[in-house]
């Protein structure tokens, strides 16, 4: 037998399921296959043989799935060069295409289909009816926990709860035909409790935030008013509850899911996934928070909403690969009109004083290392290398973040590029709309976004704006934007240089956006988040049999600790914590403590018919240091004898059969004496719930294994 190629053992490696031994690095020395990511692992196998076609489609493919659409499609570029006429490259280099260069996109997808590729598959269609004034509305719920508490802590909102914000303005303004019936709540997600808020005081807080410059103590007040006005309110079946904030800082979702038991629609606005598909940006609790609240939603949402069709589309593969799930996904649009107070002249004439005929480059972002301003940096560095003279500054406008240490020491050993370099930070709403109309240009190199405001901001100024071809930023502008990729200086390199020797191109392009940039208004964005809001409630508003969703083979996880261990080490992200049916407390690290004698389980048994007979294994443990008590487990077709409970996590197994939902459902009974934990009597914590079909072998070896090697 012939030894395997360098190709041949590089696709082996790539074929290979993550396994739990290679995410804890069992290699030393030199790098190894494993400690690479995919992408690296494509390149490798690319160079040793570039004349593999499933080799070019894989990386393309990689970096789609990824968001850099720039660099997509230069791959896509030289895998035509070498395989013309293909006609599934074509269609990917169209997809790749579709908001960077949509001409040329389309010439590509009509030349894939003629060769026989097949369409892509239609998006989601929604129609947003135009309700007359007499006609019956769903009433819609609208959270806005987060609003309040970015504001106890902070006295201007950023982009997520603008979003809200904007939102329940149109609505309390009554700006169309969906903005009306929406009501302010401030949930107490714990005590499971929907309180409604005044909406003249909301409306009053929305105005004085984004109109005036609130002090502290206005904004105190406002916000204390608020919290008195709350009076408890019952949601009617039939309406719908939307969570349009930062989701992800609710505790437990316990609250979610009985609304949906009740027939209440429940859904969820999406802003990014950057915590998922670019955890390295994100502080990581903040990434932890973010997946395990995600997983939870996920389980109760009817469907989500996102704020571009980027988002839209990872959402759906999350959801489809992690969690199989096929809830519907629809994307609406953020809006980009601007709600800046008009210039100071003072300051336009200040700016001209002290940036000259050179003038600047604006970038306007948080200063983190998720917006690559040390690309920028670099750009600059080559531009003065160059000899130019008349070189325009560069300005970073925004407070500073996380991670940028690199940044700032580069900085402080260039003396910020003898003075080529500005850092603003604290600029007023009339400031930062003088810096834009008094650019020659923007410049926004993130690495990924969920949609890319400062790109929006700039257009409606009529600012040029050079942008990352990467994530939902395409959708900003379109055409109307020039892309980089943020991981190749020479591409934004040769972009700006581009504008800088040539000024007529510099004018050409400022006029362009001038005249074709229409702005989407928050009228607009509210109408069609309300609308199409309703209008998905109405094709999903069946309530499930069971909320979870598990495997036969598979141990499914509750705890957050356990949420947090399996993301890195490739388990699968099917937990099973809405199995919880009653009897349960609220999710904690370890799992969850039943605190009633008997509690109850019930999930879908994905991949099972009715009648299947499976035996269901969970993981059950006592208090250390406490009495422990025995526990037995019932279900449709068997009470198993009492067995003691351990301290430590051990399995406990019944059969049980399928029924006609095809729902498992069973129970665990305690007896002896209960522990007061937290100011509640707990009887046995449960950690895992999985099962496997009698008779099944290989899915019993599965989940017993999953169990013995749990992260």
């Amino acid at each position: 037998m012939s030894a395997p190629t360098l190709t041949e053992m590089l696709w082996r490696e790539l074929a290979r399921p993550p396994r739990r031994a290679r995410a804890k690095g069992l290699t030393t020395g030199r790098s190894h296959w494993s400690d690479l990511d995919r992408g690296e692992l494509l390149e490798r196998a690319l160079d040793a043989d570039p004349d593999r076609l499933d080799t070019w489609y894989a990386l393309a493919d990689y970096w789609l799935e990824k968001g850099s659409f720039v660099h997509a499609g230069l791959i896509l570029d030289r895998a035509i060069a070498r395989f013309p006429g293909v006609s599934k490259l074509l269609a990917m280099r169209a997809d790749a295409l579709a908001r960077i260069d949509p001409e040329r996109s389309r010439r590509d997808e009509a030349e894939a289909q003629r060769l026989g590729e097949p369409p892509q598959p239609q998006a989601l269609k929604v129609t947003v009816a135009s309700p007359a004034a007499e006609d019956k509305v769903a009433p819609i719920y609208a959270e806005m926990t987060d609003m309040m508490e970015y504001l106890t802590l902070n006295a201007s909102m950023s982009g997520i709860q603008r979003v809200v914000a904007n939102m329940l303005r149109c609505a309390m303004d009554r700006t169309s035909a969906n903005a009306r019936d929406v009501t302010p709540v401030i949930p107490d997600y714990l005590n499971k409790v929907i309180y409604a808020a005044d909406p003249v005081l909301v409306r009053e807080l929305i105005d004085e935030v984004e109109l005036r410059s609130p002090t502290r103590e206005r904004l105190d007040r406002l916000l204390e008013a608020i919290r008195s006005s709350l009076r408890a309110i019952e949601i009617e079946p039939g309406s719908i509850f939307l969570m349009a904030g930062a989701f992800w800082i609710v505790k437990s979702y316990d609250l979610l899911r009985t609304l949906r038991q009740k027939g209440v629609v429940v859904t969820v606005f999406i802003h990014d996934l950057i915590q998922i598909d670019n955890p390295e940006y994100v502080d990581e609790k903040a990434t932890h928070a973010f997946r395990r609240s995600l997983l939870d939603v996920g389980e109760i949402a009817n469907f989500f909403t996102t704020n571009s069709a980027f988002v839209a589309r990872e959402l759906r593969r999350f959801l489809t690969k992690e969690m199989d799930l096929a809830t519907p996904v629809y994307p609406v649009p953020l809006a980009t009109e601007m709600a800046l107070s008009p210039p100071e002249p003072w300051a336009e004439e200040s700016l001209r004083a002290e940036f000259g005929e050179a003038g600047y480059v604006l970038c306007v972002s948080t200063i983190e290392i998720r917006k690559n301003h040390v690309y920028l940096v670099r750009i600059w560095q080559e531009l003065m290398r160059s000899g130019r003279t008349d070189l325009p500054k560069l300005v970073f406008v925004g407070k500073w973040g996380w991670e940028i240490d690199h940044l700032q020491d580069l900085l402080h050993r260039t003396n910020n590029l003898d003075g080529m370099v500005r850092v603003l930070n604290g600029v007023s709403d009339s400031m930062l709309a003088s810096l834009y109309r008094n650019s020659r240009f923007t410049i926004y190199p993130s690495f990924a976004e969920g949609w890319g405001l400062p790109i929006g901001e700039s257009l409606v100024l009529g600012k040029p704006c050079i942008s990352a071809g990467v994530t939902s930023m395409p959708e900003v502008g379109g055409s109307l934007v020039r892309y980089v990729d943020p991981v190749d200086i020479g591409t934004g390199l040769t972009a700006v240089a581009q504008l800088l020797d040539n000024p007529a191109d510099l004018a050409a392009w400022t006029s362009q956006v001038e005249t074709e940039f229409k702005p989407r208004t928050w009228v607009e964005f509210a109408e069609e988040l309300l609308g199409a809001s309703r209008a998905l409630a109405k094709t999903t508003a069946a309530i499930p049999p069971a909320f979870a969703r598990i495997r036969p083979g598979e141990l499914a996880i509750l705890g957050n600790d356990a949420v947090r261990k399996a993301a890195p080490a490739g388990a699968s992200m099917r937990t099973a914590r809405m199995a919880r049916e009653r009897g349960w407390w609220h999710l904690e690290d370890s799992g969850v403590w039943s605190i009633s004698p008997l509690a109850s389980l019930r999930f879908v048994a994905a991949g099972c018919a009715a009648g299947d007979r499976v035996r269901v294994v969970v993981g059950l443990r006592g208090e250390a240091g406490f009495p422990l008590g025995v526990c037995q487990l019932r279900s449709n077709v068997e009470h198993t004898p009492f067995r003691d409970l351990e301290a430590a996590p051990s399995l406990h197994g019944v059969d049980a059969v399928v029924d006609e939902d095809g729902v498992i459902e069973i129970s665990v009974l305690v007896r002896g004496a209960s522990v007061v934990l937290r100011g509640h009597s707990v009887y046995t914590s449960l950690s895992s719930v999985g099962y496997y079909r009698r008779g099944d072998a290989d899915e019993a070896f599965s989940l017993m294994e999953a169990a013995t090697f749990q992260p």
